[in-house]
């Protein structure tokens, strides 16, 4: 009894000495951020003061919203960004960890597995005490990955039993989605978890119980309906406030498809190198299209030309000619240009 005393407070000294390691980190916003930490804290607070994510201009709508949700839902419930980011990591770790009880029986096993999420590397990385979204996602994949894997290992119990697991998947998977544009990689797992759960369940059934089948297939799902459903109350929100049905403009909409065909332009130039959209293809871009050639694109020569360096250049011409000033005229200019570039490829200009 005196054994399990001490790895109780052992166990229990190790998750307090974890909060103050949280609370102690040196947290840093490099006030320079325009378009990255910066523009999220700035965005948490217009939708404390509810005006949802602000004005509209070139950066309105360029970061997914689930970050700034999380610093608004820290100043609402009184508890520090530190607190939260904890609570977070601490919930993570016992969601993954009752997720895979079916296999992992020993009580002591558990509580090593739990402390071993909780310190992980990556939870001190540079990330952590840089206040941006970055921080959240290895712990909202982690509740994700921890949901589907228990819905598989649960497949034969009750349909209520595997709801809760469910409904979790469902939100943070919606979550995860909306804290970074390049989120869809996770999808593959997502629909493969589904698949593998029921396909393993029909396998597994001498009988085959449609009814029972039907059910699982219903809950596996809930997951990756999660993600439609943040997605679209996000795009209802974002319609209501600016007049796009978008969850953001940056990887999205008519803006995301100009970029993708300006770095697709064959420009001659080294393929090995990291420039998205070099000058020459630019001048070809503008040759091809009246509407890209209207614009005053002279802030592609302010921004560095390789990386994804491209992407603000081309938002900062963008404004610098006059648009996003309201979302729909900005969309309908983006549109033109890009039917202008379709044409040129299509015809082999």
């Amino acid at each position: 009894m005196k054994y399990k005393k001490i790895l109780a407070v052992l166990f229990f000294g190790l998750i307090f000495l974890r909060l103050w390691l949280f609370l102690t980190a040196d947290y840093r916003i490099i006030a320079q951020s325009y378009s990255d930490s910066r523009l999220e804290i700035n965005t948490a607070i217009n939708m404390l003061n509810g005006e949802w994510a602000g004005e509209y201009s070139h950066l309105a709508l360029c970061k997914n919203l689930a970050y700034p949700l999380f610093l608004a839902f820290s100043f609402l419930t009184g508890l520090s960004y530190p607190v939260c980011l904890f609570l977070l990591v601490v919930l993570a770790a016992f969601i993954f960890v009752k997720s895979i009880k079916p296999v992992i029986k020993n009580s002591n096993l558990e509580k090593i597995i739990f402390l071993l999420i909780i310190y992980s590397p990556v939870g001190f990385g540079r990330q952590m005490v840089y206040p941006y979204r970055n921080a959240l996602v290895p712990w909202a994949i982690l509740i994700v990955i921890a949901t589907v894997v228990a819905i598989y290992l649960r497949r034969k119990e009750e349909i209520k039993k595997l709801t809760p697991w469910a409904i979790t998947g469902a939100f943070f998977a919606g979550f995860f989605w909306n804290l970074r544009e390049d989120s869809i990689w996770f999808l593959p797992f997502l629909i493969l978890g589904f698949i593998i759960t029921v396909g393993h369940f029909c396998l597994e059934s001498k009988k085959k119980d449609f009814k029972k089948i039907f059910k699982l297939s219903a809950v596996a799902i809930i997951p990756i309906l999660g993600i439609l459903i943040w997605n679209s109350a996000i795009s209802i929100l974002n319609y209501q406030k600016y007049g796009i049905y978008t969850t953001e403009d940056r990887t999205k909409t008519y803006a995301a498809k100009v970029l993708g065909q300006l770095v697709k332009i064959d420009d001659g130039a080294d393929l090995n190198n990291d420039y998205w959209v070099s000058d020459e293809a630019l001048k070809l871009a503008s040759e091809a299209s009246p509407a890209l050639n209207s614009l005053d694109l002279s802030a592609f020569n302010k921004w560095p030309k390789y990386g994804d360096y491209s992407i603000w250049a081309l938002r900062d011409c963008m404004r610098d000619s006059g648009f996003y000033k309201d979302a729909k005229s900005t969309n309908e200019m983006y549109e033109k240009i890009y039917h202008e570039l379709e044409d040129a490829f299509s015809s082999g200009r």
